[in-house]
């Protein structure tokens, strides 16, 4: 992968999590978990190709992070440690789109406050509260 291309991953990692404050701010709990697990999702997908030049194309997290469980078990560790929320974020991966799921507020708060800590832990990838 062109190193423009590595980039644009981490770019748009960052505009999904900026998407995701945007929903907080606008009331949408259910795009909330839909734009963090995209930045997420990206994020990982950026440090893996970072690291290997390529990422697979897969949507599962904890697959993409298996990728990188040897070279960063301290980032592995903390996914692990959210795993539930996690979890629910994959689900409204699918759900916030095509399916008639709500969240809660709490939930998305929680994955909110998840989502920036995860980010933080990746390291170089953009979590500002403020635009």
């Amino acid at each position: 992968m062109a190193r423009a291309d590595v980039d644009l991953l981490k770019e748009r990692s960052a505009l999904f999590y900026q998407a995701a404050l945007d929903d907080h701010r606008a009331g949408r709990t259910d795009f909330i978990l839909l734009h963090c697990e995209q930045a997420l999702q990206l994020g990982v997908k950026y440090l893996i190709a970072k690291k290997y030049g390529y990422f697979p194309k897969t949507h599962d997290l904890f697959s993409l992070l298996e990728m990188l469980k040897d070279s960063d078990p301290r980032l592995y560790s903390e996914f692990k440690e959210k795993a539930e929320l996690v979890d629910l974020m994959e689900d409204a991966y699918v759900g916030a789109r095509y399916l008639p799921r709500h969240y809660s507020e709490e939930s998305a708060r929680k994955v909110l406050s998840a989502t920036k800590g995860l980010l933080t832990a990746m390291g170089g990838i953009e979590a500002n509260d403020h635009r």
